[in-house]
C-alpha cells in the first residue's frame, strides 16, 4: 500500500479533529479521501471545509464508493463492532476509536472477524501517546519506584455536556473510566487480575462535580527490575 486512502466515519468531535490532521499532513503517506456522517447538519459542515471529498450519509455508501482503502470509525460506542466488521467485509483496513465496543460479545466477534480478514486493525488509545503517560510508564518499568501495589486513578478535566450523558446508559457511561483504565493499564503493566475497582461516575444532572476514578489493587505488586 503506497498511499493509505482514509475515510472517516463519524464527523463529530472526535472526526473532525482526525480529519483536520489528515488535510493538513500530520500523517505522512495518508490522504483524506472521504467523510461520512449520517446527521445532515454535520455532512453540511464538513461540505464547506472539505469542498474536494466526497461526503457520505452512510458508512454502507462509503464502503462501496471504492474511494478509500482505510476507514477511521469515530461515531458512538455501541456501533463500533458493527462498522468495523463490516468494513472488512468491504476488504478495508480499520482504525476504531477507543472503546473496542460496549459488549465484550460484540468486541470477541469483531476481533476474530479482523483476524481472518487480512487487513490492518487497530484501536485509537491516543492517550498512551502523550508524553506525559510514556512518562509515567518509563518510571515505573525501570524499578525506581519499586513494585507497583495499589493505584488510585482521578479524572476531573474530561468535559462532558450533560447531552453526553442524557444520550448514553449507564453501561455507557462507565465505558468512560474503562477507557481511562487502558491508559492506566498501559503504563502500570497489570499481571494478572484486579481484586478490586471503584468508580465514582458524575452525571451532573446527579452531581454538581465532575469525578471519574479508580482505585485498583492487583493480585501481586508489579516488580521491574533494571536490566
Amino acid at each position: 500500500m503506497n498511499e493509505v486512502k482514509l475515510g472517516i466515519i463519524g464527523f463529530g468531535n472526535m472526526g473532525t479533529t482526525h480529519a483536520q490532521n489528515v488535510k493538513q499532513g500530520k500523517v505522512k503517506g495518508m490522504k483524506l479521501s472521504a467523510i461520512c456522517d449520517i446527521s445532515e447538519q454535520r455532512r453540511e459542515a464538513a461540505k464547506k471545509v472539505y469542498t474536494d471529498i466526497p461526503i457520505f450519509e452512510t458508512a454502507e455508501e462509503l464502503y462501496k464508493s471504492g474511494v478509500c482503502n482505510a476507514v477511521l470509525i469515530a461515531v458512538p460506542h455501541y456501533d463500533h463492532p458493527t462498522l468495523t466488521i463490516r468494513a472488512f467485509d468491504y476488504g478495508l483496513n480499520v482504525i476504531v476509536e477507543k472503546p473496542a465496543g460496549v459488549y465484550t460479545k460484540q468486541v470477541k466477534e469483531m476481533n476474530e472477524v479482523a483476524k481472518k480478514s487480512g487487513r490492518l486493525f487497530g484501536i485509537m488509545y491516543n492517550q498512551r501517546t502523550r508524553p506525559v503517560y510514556q512518562k509515567l510508564r518509563e518510571m515505573i518499568q525501570c524499578g525506581d519506584l519499586g513494585g507497583i501495589k495499589r493505584i488510585t486513578w482521578i479524572i476531573t478535566d474530561w468535559y462532558r455536556p450533560q447531552a453526553y450523558h442524557d444520550e448514553r446508559s449507564h453501561d455507557d457511561t462507565k465505558v468512560v473510566v474503562v477507557c481511562n483504565f487502558t491508559s492506566d493499564n498501559a503504563a502500570f503493566g497489570y499481571k494478572g487480575d484486579c481484586i478490586g475497582m471503584m468508580m465514582c461516575l458524575s452525571n451532573y444532572s446527579d452531581s454538581p462535580d465532575l469525578s471519574e476514578s479508580m482505585t485498583l489493587r492487583p493480585y501481586e505488586a508489579v516488580v521491574y527490575k533494571h536490566n
